[in-house]
């Protein structure tokens, strides 16, 4: 008997279009760097994101499913907290919603899950808490190593939310997606690690330049899967948006403003940039030959020999 291959059903197909279109919809870049990625090795990857250098990552509907799960449980896993009897203070009393922080002067910033007392490992200690969910593997190296081993962008991802809300403990809860087996790990908050995150934040978002490259080498495993890598690896141009421009080569944090014209820019302005876009000079992978300022042109000399002419009405790439 033949063998009939695995085909995705057409109603599968669809479910994964709804999901693509409804939990991708309207959502914005940010303006910020931000807690739960600070945690990257790559500085560059950090800096081409906070620029909008490249489009942003596009999940197929299965693994948008798997983020709303994790999303939806941590409800859950809150109200089991709470029947075991203890306090989870899931909102800023002061504002009603998420509690946040923001660190060096507004470059970092991010929303954790909440703060939580009465913890029976030590009752009179508040702390920070974290919520995740993961796979069976996963899950198991976690067990083994503790968090800061298994997953250090969750550790440095704590470690800024205990520094922005002056707590010294975090409670990291963890479901496994596959047995529904529930730990915890009780982190300590590391001064010392807090102010290097914040000072290396600052400094990502200050410069004008994309920083080194995590490795040279564009097969290297993080580089390869990285969504920057077409740009820092394969010479593709980045896009075009206000992030880009030589008018905001110093980033501000919230409200961004103009250089040129110094009006305040909302997000969606910024992703749509004007014609007066100039990319500043360290984005073009060439040699400034001449800048016409009044005109708002500049003219390149590519490393392949070609010229480009950025700005103005004639802006053209064209051969020597």
């Amino acid at each position: 008997m033949a063998i009939i291959p695995a085909v995705q059903s057409l109603t599968s197909r669809a479910i994964d279009r709804a999901c693509e279109a409804v939990l991708s919809e309207d959502r914005e870049r940010s303006a910020t760097l931000r807690c739960s990625s600070i945690g990257d090795p790559c500085d560059r990857r950090l800096w081409y994101a906070l620029r909008w250098a490249h489009e942003e990552e596009k999940h197929e509907g299965r693994v948008l499913r798997i983020f709303d799960n994790g999303h939806s449980r941590e409800a859950r896993l809150i109200e089991f907290l709470r029947a075991a009897g203890i306090v989870v203070h899931d909102r800023d009393p002061a504002t009603g919603n998420q509690w946040r922080v923001s660190l060096a002067n507004g470059a970092l910033t991010g929303s954790c899950d909440g703060i939580v007392e009465n913890v029976p490992e030590a009752p009179k200690t508040r702390h920070l808490l974290e919520i995740k969910t993961m796979k069976e593997s996963r899950y198991r190296a976690w067990r083994r190593q503790g968090v800061r081993v298994s997953d250090p962008r969750y550790w440095v991802q704590m470690q800024c939310y205990m520094h922005g809300l002056g707590l010294t403990r975090a409670l990291f809860l963890v479901e496994n997606q596959d047995t529904r087996e529930i730990e915890v790990e009780r982190i300590e908050y590391d001064a010392g690690n807090a102010l290097v995150i914040e000072a290396r934040a600052a400094r990502i978002f200050a410069s004008e330049m994309p920083p080194a490259r995590l490795s040279d080498d564009p097969g290297w495993y993080q580089c390869r899967f990285c969504p920057a890598s077409k740009i820092c690896h394969g010479g593709e141009w980045v896009l075009r948006n206000c992030r880009t421009c030589y008018a905001a080569s110093s980033l501000q944090a919230e409200p961004f403003h103009c250089g040129r014209t110094e009006a305040p820019l909302s997000l969606a302005e910024q992703a749509v940039g004007c014609g007066a876009h100039l990319y500043f000079p360290s984005l073009v992978e060439g040699e400034v030959v001449s800048a016409d300022h009044e005109r708002g042109v500049i003219t390149y000399k590519l490393a392949n020999g070609f010229e480009f002419v950025d700005g103005g009405s004639e802006a053209a790439a064209r051969s020597e």
